[in-house]
């Protein structure tokens, strides 16, 4: 009996030795049949992809994913209301590959005996996908707009000195996250059908609980009394309680949510709390639940504001020093002066140390001092040493405005600095050309035509500006000649302008500053202007104009029809000029010996002789001339 036990043993023994060999033959061939395909019996949105390769199992869900989206409906149902939709009105966008490459990971994980076992189960996945959320969300409110009860933010308003509290209201409305997930959950797996949208509370964003920063920062601030700005011991500005409420911002504020609470469990009291009251009652709520709260800040945007607005009384541009030419010598013919600029960036901290704290100080402004470039001490370092150009211009047989105009304009460019390396521009310098300036009307060239404007004959002082620059032999930037040859210019090159679009600039490449000076002699009818600084040693010359190409001027004379003159009456205002191109050549020859040419060409346009013709009774007086 012992012998045949014992043979029973090894039996078994052996027996499950070739089980389990077997077993594992199967798993092994099973692997390798499947190493590249899914597993029998596997589903992905209901689609069966066992024994197919990945490339198959795509191919085998996109059509499917096709086919849905042509075909497949969902009908959204609230209450008695029913909405039917095509996945494509939500956007719908299927991870197929993604889905498929995580699934297929999933199921060959070369875990023991696993391909064996997948061939006794079912493996099914949905699929991953992406949806218009808000227009999934717009869907479901249109459909139950009817029926929400939007929920009420708690809040707070200030009126007068007083804050005034507004309890939270929870409201009812579609469960809007849940029915998404339910759309969600049957698009993925590509069912078509009914969805029904539950009815639940609608939570407010802010809750009573997080109003709690905003009504102790409030209160607070509403017992500061105000305070006063100061610039040396004088008052400039009186900070009031008005102002700190404007300064108030409410904002709402994020945050985590640590556990989710279906009411409200506590209430506030004693929410209106006087400026003048030491302390206020506030119970705080007990609610648990919120996702933001409303903080009350200090508007820096507010303060800055306030601040530019400060800056512009309080700060004063420094002036530099004016200078001028006397016996061949600078001499300084009007001190500088400092100027002064409020720190603003200072002066928002100290707003907001003394926002934040109970003292009641006033602040005195801060402020930086301004030192002019341009100073008496230091004329010496400036190169101002001796004349280095001069220009001229004859304004013979001008109006009295015209010379008013071209006189005043002068006066603006007298005493002016250029700095090295800067960029001169006429228009800069002239400012405003208005009538509020000192101004007349007097005639420009204006497009076609020659009219009356305020500031005719300031192209007398550019003229003579640009042949000063000229004969400095400085770079020319901008220049634009006249329309026409006008008589004052015949001499030289002309340069016209119109403030402020179409100016005259040039650069001081000198390496000094260089200080201009203007004299119009009104007994022989001439503008000068000087350039002083530093010889470089560059020589220049600047050959008289060279006119060609002359284009004979139109014999149609320009009428000019005015009611103000009887029919009958005619008077040439201007003459015609004919068209020409000048061509004026400088050269620059720098202390290096090497030479620069420049070629100025101007192009003259032919212009019609201008008549004023009457157009009034026959009988009305001839107006005097002005």
């Amino acid at each position: 009996m012992k012998v045949k036990k014992t043979n029973l043993v090894w039996l078994v023994f052996f027996g499950s030795l070739v089980f389990v060999f077997a077993l594992c033959l199967v798993n092994i061939s099973l692997t390798l049949a499947f190493k590249n395909k899914f597993y029998p019996q596997t589903k992905i949105s209901g689609v069966d992809i066992g024994n197919k390769t990945k490339e198959e199992a795509a191919q085998a869900l996109q059509a499917k994913n096709d086919n849905y989206l042509n075909q497949g409906e969902l009908e959204i149902v609230f209450l008695d209301k029913k909405k039917k939709i095509s996945p494509k009105d939500l956007a719908v966008s299927f991870a197929a590959e993604k889905t498929i490459n995580l699934f297929f990971k999933e199921t060959h994980q070369n875990l023991i005996f696993s391909p064996l076992v997948s061939l006794f189960s079912n493996k099914k996945e949905d699929q991953i996908i992406t949806i218009d959320e808000a227009k999934a969300a717009e869907i479901i409110n249109q459909l139950a707009a009817d029926e929400i009860i939007l929920p009420k933010d708690a809040s707070l308003e200030i009126v007068n000195d007083s804050i005034i509290f507004s309890e939270a209201k929870a409201g009812l409305g579609p469960e809007i996250r849940e029915t998404k997930e339910a759309i969600k959950g049957q698009i993925s797996s590509l069912q078509s059908g009914s969805i029904a949208v539950k009815k639940g509370v609608l939570r407010p964003q802010i809750s009573d609980i997080d109003l709690a920063q905003a009504y102790f920062k409030t209160s607070f601030l509403l017992q500061n009394k105000g305070f006063k700005l100061k610039d040396n011991g004088k008052t400039v500005y009186q900070i009031k309680p008005q102002d700190l409420k404007d300064w108030l911002k409410f904002e709402k504020k994020s945050y985590a949510n640590f556990k989710e609470s279906d009411a409200f469990k506590g209430r506030v009291a004693g929410v209106s709390i006087s400026a003048k009251d030491k302390l206020g009652v506030f119970v705080l709520p007990q609610i648990l639940r919120t996702e933001e709260a409303l903080e009350a800040n200090i508007d820096e945007t507010k303060i800055n504001n306030f601040i530019k607005l400060l800056a512009a009384k309080v700060d004063q541009k420094p002036e530099e020093a004016k200078l001028a030419v006397n016996n061949n010598a600078i001499e300084v013919v009007k001190k500088e002066s400092l100027g002064y600029e409020l720190d603003q960036n200072k002066l928002l901290e100290e707003i907001n140390m003394r926002l934040n704290s109970s003292s009641e100080t006033d602040i005195e402004l801060p402020t930086k001092v301004l030192v002019p470039e341009i100073r008496s001490d230091n004329i010496s370092e400036l190169g101002l040493k001796e004349k280095i150009a001069v220009g001229e211009s004859q304004f013979a047989g001008s109006p009295k405005n015209r010379i008013n105009n071209l006189t005043l304009g002068a006066s603006k460019f007298n005493g002016a600095v250029i700095r090295p390396d800067e960029v001169a521009s006429f228009a800069k310098i002239v400012g405003s050309v208005e009538p509020q300036d000192g101004y007349l009307p007097e005639l420009v060239i204006k497009g076609t035509q020659t009219i009356q404007e305020y500031g005719g004959g300031m192209c007398q002082v550019s003229t003579t500006f640009y042949r000063t620059a000229l004969n400095a032999g400085l770079p020319i930037i901008e220049r634009h000649p006249h329309a026409y040859l006008v008589g004052y210019y015949k001499d030289g090159p002309d340069a016209t302008v119109y403030v402020p679009s179409t100016d005259l600039k040039f650069k001081n490449d000198t390496g000094h500053y260089i200080l201009i000076q203007t004299k119009v002699d009104l007994t022989k009818k001439k503008m000068t202007f000087e350039l002083w600084g530093t010889n470089d040693g560059r020589k220049v010359a600047v050959n008289a104009p060279v006119f060609s190409d002359p284009v004979p001027a139109p014999i149609e004379p320009y009428y000019v029809d005015d009611p103000a003159y009887p029919t009958g009456y005619l008077a040439e205002e201007e003459h015609a000029h004919e068209g020409v191109t000048g061509i004026i050549i400088r050269t620059i020859t720098y202390p290096d010996g090497k030479t620069k040419t420049n070629t100025i060409k101007s192009t003259y346009k032919p212009w019609p002789a201008k008549i004023r013709r009457g157009i009034g009774p026959a009988d009305l007086p001839i107006p005097p001339k002005e």
